[in-house]
């Protein structure tokens, strides 16, 4: 897989959470607010763990409680069309055809796999970007702050040594952990992932008694035993990729406040509210009576806190009692709950079957050198080895494993009683059980089994019986007598550069299953088809059908599209709109309709004679050395 590739499926899987996500925020800052007094600071942090969690949580579960079963079926699955457009395909999109562009083609590759809906290509940029910006400057600041760190981390707090093992003992931290007096930060903090060190502003050192540094080491260890740094770096990560969402930034903030909170929750289990709170007020002041504020201070790691924080953390101590613990059961059960209701997704096996309806993208790529025949009720694609497969719909895992004769094999069931088949994989990358989407990588192409070189062998069974998969997922795999033009008018749009929108109308139209590339001439205003291969189980007449039905189709569906120019092997037919519309003696736009279409299209396909006088008259032909 390319980086692009693995940039669109992090786009896609952003967006696909963020709705959870701000659900869950929305119920994290209600508990905070209601409940915040009552419960444990430590039950609140780990609220927002558990957002962390459902972040980066690859797929959920279906289930029937999901709070996603009160959204429409469409509104969830309204994107899955323009899963096939390539990156290239969504970069022809954005010329259009309005502003003037270099008189270039632009090379597209179709059918390919790709995770970005046409409609936010645009979003898709400003978001690459500023995320792409965003994290060079994270990282560029993280390895400087590393390396200031390890410079200033030569002054060792020997003084604190002693203390510094005694308190390791209370908390119950085993880890080597450092302690060095820097003038890199005016509070103490923890730093580094791997090696931790705990820092020391300078000159603070002699300030404090006992008891007091005895609170701060304990406060710094609890860090350290529950891993935070980890928890902000991987918050701070998420909060890049999901800049656009202001919840996110509310999140993070309020997320460290609470860290330090429950880190004061658990000191407190070790010395009185009293001292403590001395301690707090003490390092106040003197951090105060000396603020400079650190080149460090605006990093996402970066948190020192302010007054308002330390009056917060104090009002904690003030109320901080065993009684809070009434309330954790009442927390707890909520919290069930809530993961419920935002860590899983739409239950299909709960709709009516009219409402599920299964929508198919190619598996693979490459060449298709076995069709669907009732002597062999499956397809083969042909490819290297290594070559992605992909979930041609989106379904539950039920098997996963090496089969004899299949090889490595899944096995996918779907809604509407749709299951699909993927034999001879080199390697399997999904598990039994797992949720899909369609589009996601679940292998590769192999040769495992009985098998006499790399392909995929792909079937499709319809309530358990063998169907064409071509037909479902190319519908322009079917003749143009058979095709269904009420399935493309969902295509039409004013602009041929529109790239997804294009080829996605050609993969359904007839010839619709013939591999082939794009080329877009935007200030011409033409598209050509090069097909990869000659189309079989197709005489002239019915290649005279399939000309005239997608030509015809494009220009009526397409509004600013003057010609389409098809390039086979030897041979190329090239259509202009002026003449077709001359042919039909009307605006093309009349044959949107349904009926219309039928009348002058479709109905008029078995008569030969206008068949051949409408491709003579309207698509020329070329040859090479024919003039």
């Amino acid at each position: 897989m390319d980086i692009i590739y693995l940039t669109e499926k992090l786009f896609q899987h952003v967006l696909a959470v963020t709705p959870a996500a701000a659900v869950l925020i929305v119920m994290i800052l209600m508990v905070r607010k209601w409940f915040g007094a009552r419960i444990s600071p430590r039950i609140v942090y780990g609220l927002w763990l558990l957002l962390i969690v459902r972040l980066v949580m690859p797929w959920s579960p279906p289930s029937v409680f999901s709070l996603w079963n009160a959204v429409p079926d469409k509104v969830l699955t309204g994107a899955v069309e323009s899963m096939k457009a390539s990156p290239a395909e969504q970069l022809a999109a954005i010329t259009n055809s309005s502003p003037p562009v270099p008189r270039l083609p632009l090379l597209l590759d179709a059918p390919a796999t790709a995770l970005v809906s046409q409609g936010l290509f645009a979003f898709f940029l400003v978001w690459l970007a500023v995320a792409g910006g965003l994290m060079l400057l994270y990282l560029v600041s993280i390895s400087y702050w590393s390396y200031a760190v390890h410079r200033a981390s030569r002054k060792s707090a020997v003084a604190l040594e002693g203390l510094l093992d005694e308190c390791k003992r209370h908390v119950g931290v085993r880890r080597s952990v450092g302690i060095y007096q820097t003038s890199l930060v005016h509070t103490p903090m923890m730093s580094g992932l791997i090696s931790p060190r705990i820092l020391i502003p300078e000159g603070l050192i002699g300030k404090l008694d006992t008891q007091d540094w005895s609170s701060i080491l304990m406060h710094e260890l609890v860090h350290v035993r529950r891993w935070d740094v980890f928890w902000n770096q991987l918050m701070a990560v998420l909060l890049i990729v999901n800049w656009f969402n202001p919840l996110m930034w509310v999140a993070y903030k309020r997320m460290r406040e609470d860290q330090e909170l429950s880190c004061d929750s658990r000191v407190l289990e070790h010395t009185g509210r009293l001292e403590y709170g001395r301690t707090l007020l003490k390092l106040t002041e003197w951090t105060q009576a000396g603020y400079r504020l650190s080149w460090m201070s605006w990093l996402p790691t970066y948190y020192a806190g302010k007054k308002s924080m330390t009056r917060r953390r104090v009002e904690m101590i003030k109320q901080f009692t065993e009684g809070k613990r009434v309330w954790t059961p009442l927390v707890l059960l909520g919290l069930v709950v809530v993961i419920v209701l935002t860590f899983t997704e739409k239950d299909t096996s709960a709709l009516p079957l009219a409402e599920q309806e299964a929508v198919f993208v190619s598996p693979a790529a490459g060449k298709i050198n076995v069709r669907f025949a009732q002597e062999h009720p499956f397809i083969s694609i042909a490819g290297e080895s290594g070559t992605p497969v992909y979930a041609s719909a989106e379904g539950k895992v039920e098997q996963a494993d090496y089969v004899p004769v299949e090889g490595n094999h899944i096995r996918i069931a779907h809604s509407g009683g749709y299951v699909t088949l993927y034999s001879h994989l080199e390697h399997i990358q999904v598990a039994a059980g797992q949720r899909v989407r369609a589009g996601d990588q679940i292998g590769t192409i192999g040769s495992t089994g009985h098998s006499t070189g790399p392909h995929l062998k792909f079937t499709l069974l319809k309530n358990d019986s063998p169907a064409d998969p071509l037909k479902w997922i190319y519908p322009g795999a079917a003749s143009p007598a058979e095709h269904d033009f009420g399935t493309v008018l969902k295509y039409k749009n004013k602009y041929m550069g529109n790239a997804s929108n294009l080829i996605n109308l050609n993969q359904k139209l007839p010839l619709g299953d013939v591999s082939k590339t794009f080329q877009l001439y935007p200030e011409d205003r033409i598209a050509e088809l090069n097909f990869k291969e000659t189309p079989v189980n197709m005489d002239d007449r019915e290649f005279q059908q399939a000309m005239l039905y997608s030509f015809t189709a494009n220009f009526v569906l397409i509004d600013n599209l003057d010609g389409m120019r098809w390039n086979l092997e030897g041979r190329s037919y090239y259509a202009d709109r002026s003449s077709i519309e001359q042919w039909f003696d009307k605006p093309l736009s009349a044959l949107q309709d349904p009926p219309e279409w039928q009348r002058q299209v479709a109905d008029r396909l078995s008569d030969d004679e206008w068949v051949e006088r409408f491709v003579g008259e309207n698509i020329q032909e070329s040859r090479p050395g024919k003039k």
